[in-house]
């Protein structure tokens, strides 16, 4: 089997990943796999995935200036060319040329300061220990007397 570029590996820590619909058809929305395989850069104009050893390969979402400038590039091979987009096939370390044309969408990064300002502010919506325990067959005192139903 043809080993391939972990992008949640690589990648997870700058960008936004998303698995690949076919993972949900195959193995369904429960699944615990993670394949690198299905794994998927999202990007404002389309997406990048793994095509095998150290390639890549990216898809422009459609046609124009985005696929003219994708095609354009040097480091990459076109293997499709459709009315809705184009997808190329380039080297790992060729990446960031592509990804200045693609615009990968960024993770989310809060500060220290961010993390507790937001921490203290909701504080006050914390559950209290105790509730976060209590199901219908736990007692929050275990020296209380269990529910009885009224004969």
């Amino acid at each position: 089997m043809v080993s391939c570029i972990n992008l949640n590996e690589r990648f997870g820590d700058r960008y936004r990943l998303d698995l690949d619909p076919a993972f949900y058809e195959e193995y369904g929305r429960n699944a615990r796999i993670r394949d690198p395989w299905y794994w998927r850069i999202c990007c404002q104009h389309g997406h990048v995935y793994p095509h095998g050893g150290t390639r890549l390969g990216a898809s422009s979402n459609c046609r124009g200036p985005i696929a003219n400038s994708l095609a354009a590039l040097s480091c990459v091979r076109v293997v499709q060319d459709g009315d809705d987009g184009i997808n190329v096939v380039f080297d790992v370390s060729d990446f960031d040329q592509v990804a200045a044309i693609l615009k990968p969408r960024r993770r989310r990064r809060l500060s220290p300061e961010q993390v507790a300002e937001r921490t203290e502010r909701l504080r006050k919506y914390q559950f209290s220990p105790a509730s976060q325990d209590a199901h219908s067959d736990r007692r929050r005192d275990p020296t209380a007397p269990a529910d009885t139903e009224a004969a």
